[in-house]
């Protein structure tokens, strides 16, 4: 199945690549890109491989990535979209979608 990343996951992995950088080195901001594409390969495979969101009555799921970050996505008519990238210790359902 199709991917592609909203304005906003692009900014979230732009921040969290300059944050991870910053504080652990250009290794660990490499590991966490490859942990990602592994991430979304797996979403493009098998759709509905993360969570459905309780609060959310369309077809938005999260997926962990690399342990620590939440990749939240939506699958309408063949593609997912992936919508954000944010802190697992923050609750998706208050995540900003647009």
């Amino acid at each position: 199945m199709r991917s592609s990343l909203s304005p906003l996951a692009q900014q979230d992995l732009v921040s969290l690549e300059e944050y991870l950088e910053e504080r652990f080195g250009q290794r660990v901001a490499d590991r966490f890109y490859e942990d990602v594409w592994k991430a979304m390969s797996a979403v493009a495979a098998m759709p509905y491989i993360g969570q459905g969101l309780t609060q959310r009555q369309d077809t938005t799921r999260k997926l962990l990535v690399g342990g620590k970050t939440w990749m939240l996505y939506r699958i309408r008519k063949g593609e997912i979209r992936i919508l954000r990238f944010f802190d697992a210790r923050t609750n998706p359902e208050n995540c900003r979608l647009d």
